[in-house]
């Protein structure tokens, strides 16, 4: 970090750190000054509940160490911005960004294009290692290749699945329809497609004709980790994993924020609230200003876990790895609905454990600045994730779903016993990651 620090001492004050290694972490005040003296400067512009930055950050966090191990002093960078800060809003909106993330590369303060691949940390470092000059428009490269394998995507028998190409035409002539949002790597959505698929076969069954079929409620399906969709998902305000919501006409309506079952969807249907409970258009809360939307991200001091430790900066964290055996930690968000049904089981199990206990339960909430670097340093994709430090060491992840206080304390017992993970962290499914949630 110091061949950055040095480069960029002039302003060094006015920069805030993220945690994020070398990926400096700008602001409206820093922005400019640092593209302005950057020969090349990628920035990545984002917001926290954005689920496709979440999985992006850690990959751009590593590609910037490498970026910065290998230019030194020749002046390339990769920062980021946090455009859901009001602090940083007018900068965002005159920089016309309209998505999360976007990346953009910048050389003595000019625009020179937009990086418009796959955010994996291979791309990244190689349009990093060989940017584009100022006037030069370089297509994306086609033979980028993925980190690794993409996350193989099973089909819901039944149901419609909706792109950004037919999505607005199919929903708007459609009374009823539930479109269930998902990202292929989500544990709790490879848990509730079939679930979601059996409501669908249901509905079908019980039409008697073809003229039933067609007047009964669409169930419809979106993936959201398909670059084509990533924009139909933003604004649709799709802010994690799985999204279920009741459209009208194509209009959002409602959101299904109960525990997925067959029953309660089909249920949920049967009986459609009769007030909107959504903003106008695709997504977003009715009556809520933005202020508003901002506040209610915050975690509401009743919503907080009274016994579990909740952790605030890396000392803290470091700090309680070191006097416990066993850590384990729930990384989540505050708007994360999977995350408030786990927060009471999570905090019950710490309050049956104990002080004395060998074994620790921490909340960490990846919304609070200080918390960043912790989320991005663990790979934190999606929330909830629960992940099992053994003598300091991050080790396998709780992948039961849903997350119960029986669950929780039946793993601790084991691991305290020296019973052996059934996988290693490595090789597991994808962790218990976000309704989302990124």
């Amino acid at each position: 970090m110091k061949n950055l620090l040095l480069f960029v001492a002039a302003f060094v004050a006015t920069l805030s750190t993220s945690g994020v290694d070398a990926a400096l972490s700008l602001n409206a005040a820093s922005f400019h000054k640092t593209v302005d003296s950057s020969e090349a400067a990628l920035v990545m512009f984002y917001a926290p509940w954005c689920p496709h930055c979440v999985k992006a950050k850690p990959k751009f966090a590593s590609a910037a160490k490498e970026i910065e191990k290998e230019s030194g002093k020749e002046g390339k960078l990769m920062a980021m911005i946090d455009c859901a800060d009001a602090a940083n809003k007018d900068l965002c909106d005159k920089e016309k960004i309209e998505g999360y993330p976007t990346f953009r590369l910048y050389s003595r303060g000019k625009q020179v294009q937009d990086f418009e691949e796959e955010s994996t940390e291979k791309a990244l470092l190689t349009f990093m290692r060989n940017p584009p000059k100022e006037g030069e428009k370089r297509p994306p490269s086609s033979s980028a290749e993925e980190d690794g394998p993409a996350e193989p995507d099973s089909v819901m028998e039944g149901v419609t699945y909706l792109t950004a190409a037919n999505y607005t035409q199919t929903l708007s002539g459609r009374e009823l329809a539930l479109v269930f949002y998902y990202a292929p790597w989500c544990p709790h959505c490879q848990d509730a497609k079939p679930k979601f698929a059996r409501a669908a076969a249901t509905l079908r069954a019980g039409a008697q004709s073809k003229a039933d079929e067609a007047a009964a409620a669409l169930m419809a399906a979106v993936n959201c980790d398909v670059k084509d969709n990533h924009k139909l998902c933003e604004d649709a305000k799709v802010e994690g994993y799985p999204t279920i919501r009741l459209l009208k006409k194509g209009e959002a309506w409602a959101e299904f924020d109960e525990e997925i079952e067959t029953k309660q969807l089909l249920n949920f249907l049967a009986n459609p609230p009769k007030e909107k409970s959504m903003g106008s258009g695709r997504g977003g809360e009715a009556g809520k200003s933005e202020d508003e939307d901002e506040e209610s991200e915050a975690e509401k001091p009743e919503d907080m876990m009274k016994h579990a430790r909740l952790i605030e900066g890396q000392d803290q964290f470091s700090a309680v790895l070191k006097s416990s055996r066993l850590v384990l930690a729930m990384f989540y968000a505050p708007w994360c609905s999977h995350c408030q049904r786990a927060k009471p089981q999570f905090d019950a199990a710490a309050e049956k454990l104990g002080k004395d206990s060998s074994a620790a339960l921490v909340g960490v909430n990846c919304d609070v600045k200080a918390n960043e670097g912790i989320c991005v340093d663990n790979n934190i994709e999606g929330f909830p994730t629960l992940l099992l430090f053994a003598d300091g060491k991050k080790g396998e992840s709780y992948t039961e779903s849903p997350v119960t206080t029986s669950g929780l304390l039946a793993f601790l017992e084991k691991r305290a016993a020296g019973e052996p993970a059934k996988k290693p962290v490595e090789e597991a499914a994808e962790p218990a990651k976000k309704k989302e949630e990124l």
